[in-house]
């Protein structure tokens, strides 16, 4: 879509400022030794460095983004990057957004105003359709200046609301407007003033040798001169120009945040700001002034995910906290730390590694201990000796190991160190050097082990052996690795279950247990010891019955393993058919729970246990006693002379 130029203009009342599109070739990269050195600048407080780093401010709040810029134009609220490749971002209130619509750009203004190579004037993505074949522009304070690639140059003024032309100039380098006039530079180094308005087509030379001309407020004229020198004259004097004291070898200018404060860029590439008590104040680069590395776990299991980050304080007083970078991050044990792609880091084996970060000559250093997330298999302790498998082992600490089934040999690659060892022999080799390990390689169910001495002269590490849970513990500082025996997973049962072991063998009659059938005669096989979630340690009682078919129960605590094997409500310790010589039918009544009339009290016991309530009366020889079971809904069982007479349920 396309819009009228001179509709847009008239409508224009905010100040922007439009400088030079710069080049690729403008902004070297800078070698990795050295330090970052300023590119461009919007102002003392927005300035693009040579590493693709922006600084700036926003409430007087230090920011800092790293970029693939090459320039920065506009100004600072609202300025746009360049990349060596030619897109253009916008970045605005902290946001960073592409404009695809931008290509072949020969400079850049504000409010979204731009100039394509070919001579047409854009805002946005909209072409301005009644301008064509311009060479450049300028805007400032809502004064607007062009030149055409013909040397037309034409002005509109934020006082003079009418397009003046004024005239044709050859050999331009450069020009600048404000709502008095256009100051144009020439290739000759002449400045010439145009006036626009009721006095336009009026010229004035104020000055030869210049090479930048610059306006502050629209009424305050600078220029930068071929031999350095940098100088001031006010349009109400006629621009009579004086020279700046100090600023000498001075290559270009650019408008600072504050009254009559600008940017000096000098011969040797550095800047310094000229403030408008007169001081000279070099622009230094914010540099790392206290770092901080931070670890998200410290002690960690294979397998778990950590970050790393650093926060940083510069000299500014910008502080922000980021994921170092590949060349600034060191791991003195890669072999157990994998970066992954979302800025993540990974524990892929168990061990102690330092962790270095190194950014401008400040390092920081942390510790990460990984132990292992679950135990391996297969330690032996044989004459006092501790041995260890070693293919798992060599693999859970992070190396990668290779057998000769030919030669029985091992060869293992472990961060820098290389391992080989041989079955039957004592020796071992790290990186060439021999060590005499306390026992031969050798075979011990089905797994080939090695003496565990050989990790405390390779690495230091700690062997230990629990001769009760017959397990070896590696300590590699304080990362941990547990390996297990073949008597291991009996030994923990052993201690786990204690005393309970006594109630295996011994034979119970179910009264009220598990919903299990009553009087079933049933023989303790097993106390099995069961780890909950929560480290808790829980009971299964196995059982076989008179038939050999294995019942299990549910899961218990040793209190109620203990109160169901001795107490006799539940399980009863006598064979309660051979105890009470009761009839057939009795026992049938009674294992359905059920009391008849004419049962005595110890029947009622076995069927329905003991009551809640009892009371009993006697009178003339005759005892009456009620039993009451239940509290809500009540059942009353009265005997006479010791057998059910009534029933109430």
């Amino acid at each position: 879509m396309k819009k009228r130029f001179i509709l847009v203009l008239s409508m224009l009342l905010m100040s922007l400022t439009i400088a030079g599109f710069g080049t690729a070739s403008e902004a070297s990269a800078k070698a990795a030794s050295e330090k970052p050195k300023i590119v461009n600048v919007l102002d003392e407080n927005h300035f693009l460095l040579d590493d693709g780093t922006f600084w700036g401010e926003s409430s007087r709040v230090p920011w800092k983004v790293s970029t693939s810029f090459v320039d920065i134009q506009g100004p600072a609220k609202s300025s746009f990057g360049i990349t060596a490749d030619g897109k253009v971002y916008s970045y605005r209130l902290g946001k960073m957004n592409e404009l695809p619509y931008m290509k072949n750009v020969a400079q850049i203004g504000n409010n979204g105003f731009w100039l394509k190579n070919d001579g047409t004037l854009w805002q946005d993505d909209e072409q301005f359709d009644d301008i064509a074949n311009i060479k450049m522009f300028d805007y400032q304070d809502g004064s607007f200046a062009v030149l055409s690639t013909f040397g037309d140059l034409e002005a509109i003024s934020s006082a003079w609301n009418e397009v003046s032309s004024l005239g044709k100039v050859s050999n331009v380098r450069s020009i600048a407007v404000a709502d008095s006039g256009v100051v144009v530079v020439q290739e000759n180094g002449q400045a010439t003033h145009y006036s626009i308005g009721y006095k336009a087509n009026e010229q004035k030379l104020i000055a030869s040798d210049v090479v930048q001309a610059m306006w502050q407020d629209g009424r305050v004229l600078l220029l930068v001169k071929s031999d350095g020198t940098v100088w001031r004259g006010e349009r109400s004097s006629r621009f009579d120009m004086k020279p700046f004291s100090g600023l000498t070898n001075v290559k270009k200018i650019v408008d600072g945040s504050g009254y009559s404060n600008f940017l000096a860029q000098l011969e040797d590439g550095s800047w310094v700001h000229y403030r408008s008590d007169g001081r000279i104040q070099p622009l230094e680069v914010p540099t790392l002034k206290n770092m901080e590395l931070l670890v998200s776990k410290s002690q960690a299991k294979a397998g778990d995910h950590f970050t790393i980050e650093v926060e940083e304080e510069y000299t500014n007083g910008y502080k922000a906290k980021r994921v170092p970078t590949q060349e600034e991050l060191k791991i003195d044990q890669p072999q157990l730390i994998e970066r992954m792609a979302n800025n993540q880091f990974k524990i892929k084996a168990v061990g102690e590694a330092i962790i270095t970060v190194t950014v401008d000559g400040i390092s920081e250093q942390a510790k990460i201990y990984a132990s292992a997330d679950k135990q391996l298999q297969f330690a032996s302790n044989i004459k006092g000796l501790v041995y260890l498998p070693i293919k798992p082992v060599f693999e859970t600490i992070g190396g990668k190991v290779a057998y000769d089934a030919k030669t029985k040999s091992f060869t293992i690659q472990l961060g820098e160190q290389t391992i080989a060892m041989k079955k039957d022999s004592k020796i071992a080799t790290v990186n060439g050097k021999q060590i005499t390990m306390g026992g031969v390689v050798q075979e011990r169910g089905g797994q080939m082990i090695f003496s565990a001495d050989l990790l405390k002269n390779m690495l230091g590490a700690k062997i230990t052996w629990d001769d009760k849970l017959k397990t070896a513990t590696v300590n590699l500082g304080s990362a941990k690795l547990v390996v297990i025996s073949q008597e291991t997973e009996k030994a923990i049962k052993k201690q786990q279950v204690g005393n309970l072991s006594k109630y295996v063998g011994k034979t119970y009659w179910v009264n009220d247990f598990q919903n299990w059938e009553r009087f079933l005669k049933i023989t303790v096989t097993d106390i099995i010891p069961k780890t909950d979630p929560y480290g808790d340690v829980l009971y299964i009682i196995q059982f076989k019955n008179a038939k050999g078919a294995t019942l299990k129960t549910s899961q218990m605590g040793a209190s109620s393993v203990e109160a169901h094997l001795t107490a006799g409500d539940t399980l009863l310790n006598y064979n309660p058919y051979t105890r009470y010589n009761w009839s057939n039918k009795t026992w049938d009544l009674i294992k359905k729970r059920k009391v008849a009339l004419g049962m005595t009290k110890e029947q009622v016991l076995m069927s329905w246990g003991s009551p809640d309530h009892k009371s009993s009366i006697k009178s003339n020889g005759i005892v009456v006693e009620s039993w009451g079971y239940g509290t809500y809904s009540l059942s009353i069982i009265t005997f006479t002379n010791g057998k059910v007479s009534n029933l109430y349920q």
